[in-house]
């Protein structure tokens, strides 16, 4: 529920100007925040949690600019590579897919 709330007030934050995009960047902040420390009662490869990350990143480069910051959560996140084997087949075939997502912006953000 919060990565959904985080999604959906980065989404707001990025089509708006002054006062409204200032006000749906905190809270889509509020929310991801909450999210990762919720998140992490899961699973490190946990496709929710990894998706979460993935998200959370994509806000902090694209609507509040800080791209190191954006690198450091998706850095974060990567380091579950070695948790994959603690996942169902399906898990981690989702997990596998996000982390590729992640190593994408990654890539992007770091030229």
């Amino acid at each position: 529920y919060l990565k959904m709330q985080g999604d959906y007030y980065r989404y707001a934050a990025e089509f708006a100007d002054g006062d409204a995009r200032t006000t749906s960047a905190q809270k889509a902040e509020m929310a991801y925040a909450s999210g990762m420390a919720s998140a992490a009662e899961l699973l490190a490869a946990h496709p929710i949690r990894l998706g979460l990350a993935l998200n959370y990143s994509v806000f902090q480069h694209e609507v509040l600019k800080e791209t190191q910051e954006a690198v450091k959560t998706a850095i974060s996140a990567l380091e579950a590579r070695n948790h994959l084997g603690d996942l169902a087949d399906q898990d981690q075939n989702d997990a596998m897919l996000t982390m590729q997502l992640l190593e994408d912006n990654l890539n992007l953000w770091q030229q």
